[in-house]
């Protein structure tokens, strides 16, 4: 019998004999009161902490809790009587108090509603914030008890481990010494600690004593991992796939991290393509608590994609949509000239059908990164055309003997044209000036690439003035019946930054001066965009550094800026050695040594 089934069947019993006790138990209901504090401070808050504490511990304990309103004094009768109206077996109530800052004392009643007795009091004093959450746990505690009168969990074992601490394994157990003992949380801690993947069998057991119950979890641990064997695999050798898991030989059986490497194991042989491959593992017993671990593949053939369907594309053919632009008529549209004059950003899909020279160039490849990059490729190219309610499914991948079959749901919505442009906010030079620098008027549809780079070039031009932070974004509005899209760009200034230092860094051997002559900004002045980039363009120029980065950070305040530079020095010495011979001269030779940037100092 497999130890999930021996696990299902305890748990089965468990079950059984927990809710027949529940059922022999009649569900109390507590009536819990707002505690008063009294503080010289306002502390009114704890009111609600204290109760949602008490609450949680009570329902926990079985339990059911009903919120109450404070009442004006302690009048047992008005409070028996509260009780009564809200058809609780039970009444808690009590008060918080402070000396000081720090010192209190948390005293709490419990009312038995068909008493004629007094209540029961419970206190507890402590000192400092920190100790308040357990000081009211253990109250809590307590209350439960008084209320359910069960027996207390006296104590908590655990024996038959060997190999996995105590302390990790009781830290999956939520029932705690000082708990009222109820058996359907021992089920729970069970399932907890199975969970943890190196337990073979786990029984629970309880022992009555003077001081409660005493709780055993007996363990079995599941076997060591003695060797790992891998069959069936062509694609690869033994060896790589034994380097790509993590169980080695020693290991702990555990079972989730096995279907972890089977799953590990299935991603590499997709990656050669073997995407009908199938993986599974089986455990050979041994002695000592000792097992083989076999991983059996099936990796099936090679398969690659045959075919890419489109559903749903009425504007662009199919053959548009994987090399993602338009035919143009006329003469433009053939080639060699629509390979000459093609002028798409987003190229083409490189998710391809298999063709006849796919050994060579890798057409046919499925990689589940790339097809989703494609799609978001698929979106941007109907968004750059006026569909800007297009929509793109998620491909449905079909896996066959014969190859991969691709289907591309596609809803493309209305086709939006330009309407009118116009620009509000915060307005640095004049709107028709403004207006002038933006391409998407020049176009006949929306094009939402062509709405990013005309917010990139009103950023440039605001950041020139210093507005580094300016907040810039299009806001569409569209005719849904004339199919046109009216569109304002609203721009938020803020304030303008200043470079409230400039960092650099890497140089080793050219001095902070040689670079900071090349900037045509300084700490202190206003932040230009134009100006910070032809800085850059002269420190390439100089050709002294590897590789220049460039970073900003904020800075002590909302206006100011850190400008750090990344400048790595690169070889800028050269030596040279010629030698050669005449009748004349005889034996010559000839040695010259240079230094571009001598010392550092740019000479």
């Amino acid at each position: 019998m497999s130890r999930f089934v021996r696990l299902i069947i305890a748990a089965a019993f468990f079950g059984v004999m927990f809710s027949g006790m529940a059922m022999a138990l009649e569900k109390p209901r507590v009536l819990i009161l707002p505690f008063e504090i009294n503080a010289e401070y306002d502390r009114n808050y704890l009111q609600t902490e204290i109760l949602k504490i008490l609450t949680d511990h009570i329902q926990k304990s079985g339990a059911e809790v009903i919120p109450g309103k404070m009442l004006s004094g302690e009048n047992h009768g008005e409070i028996r009587n509260a009780g009564i109206r809200a058809g609780a077996s039970y009444v808690i109530w009590g008060s918080s108090t402070w000396s000081g800052e720090d010192q209190y004392k948390i005293t709490a009643k419990i009312l038995e509603v068909d008493s004629t007795g007094e209540p029961r009091s419970f206190s507890s004093e402590g000192k400092g914030g920190e100790n308040l959450l357990p000081l009211v746990q253990e109250l809590s505690r307590k209350l439960a008890s008084a209320i359910i009168k069960q027996d207390k969990v006296a104590e908590i074992i655990v024996v038959g481990n060997k190999r996995i601490e105590t302390d990790a394994i009781k830290r999956k157990i939520k029932t705690e010494p000082g708990d009222v003992y109820i058996p359907d949380r021992l089920s729970k801690d069970l399932s907890s600690i199975y969970s943890m993947g190196y337990f073979d069998d786990i029984r629970v057991t309880a022992k009555s004593t003077e001081k409660g119950k005493v709780i055993e979890f007996h363990i079995q641990e599941t076997p060591t991992i003695r060797e790992v064997l891998i069959t069936g695999s062509d694609a690869y050798d033994d060896e790589e796939i034994k380097k790509e898991m993590t169980i080695k030989p020693g290991s702990n059986f555990n079972v989730f991290k096995i279907k972890r490497e089977v799953r590990r194991i299935e991603s590499m042989f997709k990656e050669k393509d073997y995407h009908n491959v199938v993986v599974s593992y089986k455990i050979e017993p041994l002695e000592n608590n000792q097992a083989n671990l076999q991983i059996i593949i099936e990796q099936g053939e090679e398969v690659l994609v045959q075919k890419i369907e489109f559903q749903g594309n009425k504007m662009f053919s199919n053959e548009e949509l994987q090399d993602l632009k338009m035919k143009q008529p006329g003469i433009e549209g053939w080639f060699p000239f629509s390979w000459l004059l093609d002028d798409s950003e987003l190229g083409e899909m490189d998710t391809t059908e298999e063709g006849f020279f796919s050994f060579i160039t890798g057409s046919g490849e499925l990689k589940p990164e790339t097809l989703s990059n494609d799609t978001a490729k698929l979106n941007a190219f109907y968004r750059n055309h006026g569909f800007m309610d297009a929509r793109i499914g998620e491909p449905e991948i079909d896996f066959r003997k014969d190859g991969i079959y691709i289907k591309i749901k596609i809803n493309e919505g209305p086709r939006f044209k330009v309407g009118s442009i116009d620009i509000t906010g915060d307005l640095i030079l004049p709107k028709e000036e403004i207006l002038a620098q933006l391409k998407i008027q020049n176009e006949e549809y929306v094009d939402m690439g062509l709405l990013r780079k005309d917010i990139l070039i009103l950023t440039d031009i605001y950041a020139d003035q210093g507005y580094f932070y300016a907040d810039i974004y299009p806001r569409p509005n569209k005719d849904t019946e004339k199919l046109v899209a009216d569109i304002t760009f609203v721009i938020k200034k803020g304030k303008p930054v200043y470079f409230e230092k400039i960092i650099i860094s890497g140089n080793t051997n050219t001095r902070d001066k040689v670079i900071r002559r090349e900037l045509p900004v300084v700490e202190q002045e206003l932040y230009s965009g134009s100006e910070l980039k032809r800085g850059i363009r002269n420190l390439n120029r100089l050709d002294f550094f590897e590789d220049i980065k460039v970073d900003t950070l904020k800075g002590s305040a909302d206006d100011r800026l850190i400008l750090k530079i990344n400048a790595p020095d690169k070889p800028t010495g050269t030596f040279t050695f010629g030698a050669g011979y005449s009748s004349q001269d005889n034996l010559f030779g000839n040695a010259s040594v240079s230094e571009r940037n001598l010392f550092g100092r740019g000479q």
